[in-house]
C-alpha cells in the first residue's frame, strides 16, 4: 500500500493540481493524512524522549544556581520541587515560562507562604534574560547586596525585594532595567544615596524604598519620571529640600509619601495640595511647622496625613474643598482652632484623627452628618461640651475622647445642665 500511496502523490504533484484527490479510496486517503504523523512519532529522537522538556537548560541552569546559594529550612521544602529531572515551567515552585518559547517569565518567591529561605541573592538570576517578573518578599534571612548583574534583565517589569535583610547600596546600573515598571525595595538595610540614573526609567509607575537607611538628597532627576504615579520615600534619612523640579515634574503621580525623613520642608508644600490627580499625600514627621494651608476647590485629595509635626494655627473653614477625602490625620501638632463645622461637608469621611492638638471649643454636632466615619480620634485637646447624641459617636470607645477640657456625654459621664 505503501508504494501506491508513493505512486499517487507523485502523481498528483505534476497533473491537475492534485483533482484526483477525490478519486482515491477511502483507506488510501485516511493512510496520505497520517504518513506525516505517523513518520513524526516513529522518529528515533522522539523514540528516546517522548516527553520533550519546554524549560529552556540555559534558565533552570541559572535557578539551579540560584537554589544552591540558598537554603530552605521550611518542613515542606518547598524548592525541593526544583530537580533537574522535573521541567522546570511545570512543576518548580514559583517559575513560570513562556510556553512557546521556555524561556522563564516569573520568578515569585514569598516567605510569608511558608517559606524560610536563607542565604544571598545569587548573580546568576541576571541570565534570565527573558524574566519580567522577579519578587522575592518577607525573607528575613536572605542578605547581602542587590546582585549587579540584574543591570542585564532588559524586560523586567517588577522588580519587588520588600521585607528581606538586603544591604549596601542601590546600584547605579538599575537604570538598564529600561522596560522596569515596578521598583520595591521596601523594609530592608539598604543605605547610601539614591543614584541620580534612576531619573532615566522612563517606564517606571512606582518607586517603593521605604523603610532603609537612604540618606542624601532626593535627587532631582526623579522629577523626570512621566509615567511614575506612586513614590514612597518614608523613614529613612533624606536630608535637604525637596527638588523643586518635583513642582512641575512628575505628571502622573497619584500618591508621595515623605514621612520620617530629616527633610527641610518647613511647611506644607502649596504644590502638593494644588497638584492635579493627587490623591494621597503622607508627610508625617517631618518637623513642618506654620499654618495649615488654604484648602483649593475640586481638590482630588482622599488622604491627608500631616501628623507628628508642629504645625500650629487653625482648621481651615474651607477644608470642606476636600470633597474627595476619606483619611485625614492631624494628630500631634500644636493646632490650637476649634473644629470647623464646615468638616461636615466632607461627606465620604472615613478616619479623622485630631488627637494630641491644642484643639478647643465643642465637637460639632453636625458632624452626626458624615454617615461613613469609621474612625475618630479627639483625645488629648481642650474640647468642652456634649459629644455628638449620634450612635457612632456614643459608641466610641471613651478613649478617644480622654483628657479633654470637660467633654461630657456618652461614652463619657453624662452632662449637667450648663452643658450645651
Amino acid at each position: 500500500m505503501c508504494s501506491n500511496v508513493q505512486r499517487f502523490i507523485t502523481r498528483c504533484t505534476v497533473k491537475q493540481n492534485c483533482i484526483a484527490i477525490a478519486e482515491m479510496p477511502n483507506q488510501q486517503l485516511l493512510l496520505l493524512f497520517l504518513l506525516p504523523l505517523l513518520l513524526l512519532l516513529l522518529h528515533p529522537g522522539n523514540a528516546q524522549n517522548p516527553n520533550p522538556k519546554l524549560c529552556s537548560p540555559d534558565d533552570q541552569l541559572s535557578l539551579l544556581k540560584f537554589k544552591s546559594g540558598v537554603s530552605d529550612n521550611t518542613t515542606t521544602k518547598a524548592l525541593s520541587t526544583w530537580r533537574p529531572a522535573r521541567d522546570c515551567c511545570f512543576h518548580w515552585k514559583g517559575v513560570r515560562c513562556n510556553l512557546t518559547t521556555g524561556a522563564v517569565t516569573s520568578l515569585k518567591l514569598h516567605c510569608s507562604q511558608g517559606l524560610k529561605l536563607q542565604g544571598a541573592l545569587s548573580p546568576a538570576l541576571g541570565f534570565l534574560p527573558s524574566l519580567r517578573v522577579l519578587e522575592l518578599v518577607g525573607c528575613k534571612h536572605i542578605n547581602g547586596t542587590i546582585p549587579r548583574n540584574l543591570q542585564r534583565l532588559t524586560q523586567l517589569q517588577q522588580l519587588v525585594l520588600d521585607d528581606n535583610n538586603l544591604e549596601g547600596e542601590l546600584p547605579s546600573l538599575l537604570h538598564r532595567l529600561s522596560s522596569l515598571k515596578n521598583l520595591s525595595l521596601s523594609n530592608n538595610r539598604l543605605a547610601g544615596e539614591i543614584p541620580r540614573s534612576l531619573g532615566t526609567l522612563l517606564t517606571l509607575q512606582s518607586l517603593d524604598l521605604s523603610h532603609n537607611n537612604f540618606s542624601g538628597f532626593i535627587p532631582k532627576s526623579i522629577a523626570n519620571l512621566p509615567a511614575l504615579q506612586n513614590l514612597d520615600l518614608s523613614f529613612n534619612a533624606f536630608t535637604g529640600h525637596l527638588p523643586v523640579s518635583f513642582k512641575k515634574g512628575l505628571p502622573a503621580l497619584n500618591s508621595i509619601d515623605l514621612s520620617y525623613n530629616n527633610l527641610t520642608l518647613r511647611t506644607i508644600p502649596s504644590w502638593i495640595l494644588h497638584r492635579k490627580n493627587l490623591s494621597d499625600v503622607n508627610l508625617a514627621g517631618l518637623n513642618l511647622t506654620g499654618n495649615l494651608p488654604e484648602f483649593p476647590p475640586n481638590s482630588t485629595l482622599r488622604s491627608l496625613n500631616v501628623s507628628n509635626n508642629e504645625i500650629r494655627g487653625e482648621i481651615p473653614r474651607n477644608i470642606s474643598n476636600l470633597q474627595e477625602l476619606e483619611t485625614l490625620d492631624l494628630s500631634k501638632n500644636k493646632i490650637a482652632s476649634r473644629i470647623p463645622s464646615t468638616l461636615r461637608l466632607v461627606e465620604g469621611l472615613q478616619v479623622l484623627d485630631v488627637s494630641y492638638n491644642r484643639l478647643v471649643g465643642p465637637i460639632p454636632r453636625r458632624l452626626e452628618m458624615l454617615k461613613s466615619l469609621a474612625r475618630v480620634n479627639f483625645r488629648n485637646n481642650r474640647l468642652c461640651g456634649r459629644i455628638p447624641h449620634g450612635e457612632f459617636f456614643s459608641k466610641r470607645s471613651a478613649r478617644v475622647y480622654a483628657n479633654n477640657l470637660c467633654l461630657c456625654g456618652l461614652p463619657l459621664k453624662p452632662c449637667s445642665n450648663i452643658i450645651p
